[in-house]
């Protein structure tokens, strides 16, 4: 009998990870495994609310001009208030996700995230704010159980070289790819730091060789783990 198998994608800006999603999200299609895709913050009306006060640079100037209340439009987000968003999204989400039977739940970011950009990029590493996001997350995720986790590992600089080359003038930056160098190379140590502590969920790839062979990398764990969990094309 199928089990529900929850996949999180995680990796710094422009790791690939959006690409090799959606090509998952194919591949379970061919072969008839029923699954949901999601994403952190957001798939919840909650979550994508808290997505746009997270995400928007410009958002507490809009305030301002919907409401005229006199609120400060240059006011920056804490960074701690940054990450109580997160996990109240987070909670929101895994509400829903607790009651879904028997299917693949992909998850494009989810706990590591919250380690890494805030724990690590915004609080450089230190303890009482890694460990207190990692007690957070305990709570956000309602007792589900994250099984794979798939981290595209790329540098900070094939990330601005990969930024460079599909430039788009119209695609308005959001607050988290507008951080310095400093922050996605912290960041992503932070990834590697979480990678060496879960060797048994989470899985290191390398995002800068060619997609096929990302995927290939990415497909043989997938089928390992579908076949784990009852959703092989042979059981359905």
């Amino acid at each position: 009998m199928a089990e529900k198998l929850i996949i999180t994608w995680e990796g710094i800006e422009a790791s690939g990870k959006d690409t090799q999603l959606a090509h998952v999200q194919e591949y379970l299609s061919s072969k008839n495994i029923p699954y949901e895709s999601f994403r952190e913050p957001g798939s919840t009306a909650y979550g994508e609310l808290t997505r746009n006060l997270i995400k928007d640079k410009e958002i507490i100037k809009k305030y301002n001009e919907q409401y005229n209340a006199g609120l400060d439009e240059k006011e920056t987000l804490d960074p701690f208030a940054e990450a109580c968003l997160f996990f109240a999204a987070r909670a929101q989400l895994f509400r829903q996700i607790k009651d879904i039977k028997d299917k693949v739940i992909l998850i494009n970011r989810s706990i590591d995230s919250t380690i890494a950009y805030q724990g690590h990029g915004r609080f450089h590493g230190k303890e009482k704010y890694t460990n207190n996001f990692l007690l957070n997350n305990t709570y956000a995720v309602q007792g589900e159980k994250i099984h794979r986790t798939y981290f595209l590992d790329i540098s900070v600089g094939e990330m601005h070289s990969r930024k460079q080359k599909f430039f788009d003038p119209e695609k308005i930056v959001d607050r988290m790819e507008d951080n310095e160098r400093d922050f996605f190379e912290r960041t992503r140590q932070g990834y590697l730091e979480l990678a060496i502590k879960n060797p048994e969920r989470i899985k290191v790839i390398n995002g800068e060789r060619p997609f096929s062979e990302v995927f290939s990398d990415i497909k043989k764990d997938l089928d390992v783990l579908l076949e784990s969990h009852g959703h092989s094309p042979k059981s359905l």
